[in-house]
């Protein structure tokens, strides 16, 4: 089911029977993987971690795209996928900014 407007901190729930996972899905044009989450997927993927998964497409707009499904390891603290390739998290610190000045002049 595409939750993508709910703005619930992942793009896709599947279910199978009594599991149900939250999927946040990532697509890039090249072949490394390097993309962000929203403050709202990074603070659902930590509170879900157990149902939770970053799905990544590779190369999304080629002929040949490759997906990457990692979920979190409590064994390792980390999150895998099937080829153990483990993602790094860096977290950040950023702020928006705006004008308090009238531009109406």
């Amino acid at each position: 089911k595409d939750v993508q407007k709910d703005n619930v901190g992942w793009d896709l729930e599947a279910v199978l029977g009594k599991v149900k996972l939250k999927v946040e899905v990532k697509g890039l044009s090249g072949n490394e993987l390097s993309t962000e989450l929203t403050p709202n997927e990074y603070k659902k993927s930590k509170d879900n971690r157990d149902e939770y998964r970053i799905s990544v497409v590779l190369r999304a707009l080629d002929n040949n795209p490759k997906l990457q499904i990692y979920s979190y390891s409590p064994d390792s603290d980390s999150w895998e996928d099937d080829e153990g390739h483990v993602l790094i998290f860096e977290e950040r610190t950023s702020a928006r900014l705006s004008s308090a000045v009238n531009n109406a002049d």
